[in-house]
């Protein structure tokens, strides 16, 4: 019996309540993440679980419902600043997305869609391939920070790495326009319209800030160590 009902909190161990949660540490402001661990809360009493559970329960349907009630997707994709560090201003890789796209004209960090069984450091290799015909190995790929953002029927969850070396030439392979541009430059992005020159979807938005923190603190980096 006692084997059986271990069996059973593990199974239903996603949904225990939880204590706490793990920390985002810092780089720059935002930084990386997912460093602390969640702790679970003790199981007190089987009455104290049911609560727990139900409770958890309503969060989960809370988050993941729309405003009309109906569950929305979840989308994972990965973004990654491409820093050029050959000048004396660091310059940041932006892609604008082609006409025919969703969000078509804006711009963006490049990146896309995780498939199915990818890590984001592998769905980051490849698509930098196929849209801009680099390579860039995972261990080259620093975490920055992540977006997750709810868009009309989907919600979005994007990590965002950053990245200076590559091998290739960046070659635009599905005839989107790029463009390097330079911290100051990407406070354009934050502009409110008709003012904003650098428009931008609205996940990638909360992005700005820590890359701009990412180009500078890299930048003071190599001042110190020179």
């Amino acid at each position: 019996m006692a084997a059986t009902l271990a069996r059973t909190l593990l199974l239903l161990d996603p949904l225990l309540p939880r204590g706490r949660v793990g920390q985002i540490s810092s780089i720059g402001s935002r930084g990386r993440f997912m460093d602390g661990v969640a702790h679970h809360s003790p199981l007190r009493s089987t009455a104290g679980w049911a609560r727990g559970r139900k409770k958890t329960s309503r969060g989960l349907r809370g988050h993941a419902n729309g405003a009309g009630g109906e569950p929305k997707r979840l989308v994972l994709v990965v973004a990654i600043a491409l820093i050029d560090r050959s000048s004396l201003t660091p310059r940041c890789l932006i892609v604008q997305r082609p006409a025919g796209k969703s969000m078509e004209g804006l711009w963006e960090f490049p990146g896309g869609k995780i498939e199915s069984g990818e890590t984001p450091e592998e769905a980051l290799a490849r698509e930098l391939v196929e849209e801009l015909s680099i390579k860039v190995i995972p261990r080259d790929m620093k975490p920055i920070t992540f977006a997750s953002h709810s868009y009309p029927g989907f919600h979005l969850l994007m990590p965002l790495y950053g990245a200076e070396q590559w091998e290739g030439t960046i070659t635009p392979m599905e005839g989107q326009t790029i463009s390097w541009v330079t911290s100051s430059d990407l406070l354009g992005a934050l502009e409110p319209e008709p003012d904003c020159n650098l428009p931008m979807p609205p996940a990638d938005i909360p992005l700005i800030r820590p890359v701009q923190d990412f180009m500078s603190s890299k930048t003071m980096d190599s001042l110190s160590s020179g």
